[in-house]
């Protein structure tokens, strides 16, 4: 064995669940947890992530455990030189080769079609790398688009635009919020922002940090998820439009042009929480709160679980309940959500069930969900625990008190 090798291991400290590193999240605040780790030269590419070796270099990303945010705080610190000179330097192009040119011009072709009537509208490209995209569109009949990039272009024209573009730009930020802000600084009054951008995939629990985008040679800071945006969008005022990879981020009374052009590409959508009551000790349908290694939460005790009042919003709502465990293998996948009367089909994503409202109109309704019979641990494995259990769910402490929780 290596000597270095061995002094390194010989100091380890023994396993201990504690010992494993948190965080806040930098949209939603709630905690983070260490999602995965992966070195610095691993790059964009679902094939071939360490083509060009390792660096030695170990990034930590974390993963908020109410939006699902993943970031890493790897980068916090850098200056703009240093992220320029060790991440957008002349090897770039290699981690990237579409930068130059060919992601712009597919961009410009699908946003050309998507934006029809939008043609004299100000368009200001956030992040216009090269600046092909505003070259692009304004070939394809669009009068006023210009860029914007920190690094390539960092003399910022000024505002109102009625459309701000950021499209492979917001991942390479390790303040989102302050890059929200930022292009809302200079957002007409009856504007939207769009984003183009790769959401996390729904076996993200599973795959972890081998996810193709997680890749921070290419300078990828900050990954998504539906929850994400949708908490993002609510610390700018602004309204998350569900879209396939580009995602409208509206000002609450976009101009007639600008709705027109956003419904197109998505539907407002919104996401709530259901976690289980902290308060009082006791509860109906519940046993009393745990504290666990994952954090607080309480076991379901009865089939018929309620939460009531509960705001849908218009468009798209997303209900979420996220667990931390079930009685037995497979009792998660039988259960189902109903809001009020309806049931409404019901997946398991990861360590939480999920269910999607779609009305026209806001409103208030009861939102039930209906598992199987609760079982016991003695009559399951012998184990001395008499309590009838179904799924352990989280509290609503273990999260942060905004964006939508009950």
């Amino acid at each position: 064995m290596d000597s270095m090798i061995r002094k390194l291991l010989s100091e380890l400290p023994r396993l201990e669940t504690n010992r494993a590193r948190a965080a806040t999240c930098k949209i939603c605040a709630s905690p983070a947890v260490l999602f995965d780790a992966v070195d610095f030269n691993k790059h964009c590419s679902a094939r071939r992530p360490y083509e060009f070796g390792l660096s030695g270099i170990q990034v930590q990303y974390y993963r908020c455990t109410k939006c699902a945010f993943i970031f890493t705080k790897f980068l916090d610190d850098w200056t703009p030189d240093e992220v320029a000179r060790f991440i957008y330097n002349a090897d770039y192009v290699k981690v990237d080769p579409e930068y130059l040119g060919e992601r712009a011009r597919r961009t410009a072709a699908d946003m050309a079609r998507l934006l029809v009537g939008c043609e004299r509208l100000r368009i200001l490209d956030y992040g216009s790398g090269s600046g092909r995209f505003a070259k692009e569109m304004t070939e394809r009949g669009f009068v006023s688009v210009e860029g914007y990039d920190p690094f390539s272009s960092p003399l910022r024209p000024p505002g109102p635009f009625d459309l701000v573009t950021c499209f492979e730009v917001i991942e390479h930020s390790p303040d989102p919020i302050a890059t929200m802000r930022d292009m809302c600084e200079v957002l007409s009054v009856g504007g939207a922002i769009i984003i183009g951008q790769s959401l996390q995939p729904s076996n993200i629990d599973e795959i972890g940090g081998r996810w193709w985008y997680v890749a921070p040679r290419n300078g990828h800071v900050s990954m998504f998820a539906e929850e994400s945006f949708v908490a993002l969008a609510s610390q700018v005022n602004l309204t998350y439009y569900r879209g396939v990879d580009v995602y409208p981020f509206a000002r609450q009374n976009p101009t007639p042009v600008v709705l027109h052009a956003i419904t197109q590409i998505g539907v407002p959508a919104s996401v709530i929480s259901l976690t289980a009551p902290q308060a009082p000790a006791r509860s109906p349908g519940w046993h009393d709160v745990e504290n666990g290694s994952d954090g607080m939460f309480r076991w379901t005790g009865d089939s018929a679980i309620r939460w009531p009042n509960a705001e849908l919003g218009g468009g798209i709502t997303v209900i979420k309940i996220p667990f931390i465990s079930e009685i037995y293998d497979g009792f998660s996948q039988r259960c189902r959500i109903f809001v009020d009367t309806e049931e409404i089909p019901t997946r398991v994503q990861g360590y939480k069930l999920v269910a999607e409202v779609t009305r026209r109109d806001p409103l208030r309704a009861d939102i039930w969900l209906q598992t199987p019979p609760p079982a016991t641990p003695m009559e399951l494995r012998g184990v001395p625990d008499h309590r009838s259990l179904g799924l352990a769910i989280r509290c609503a402490r273990y999260f942060a008190d905004n964006t939508g929780d009950y």
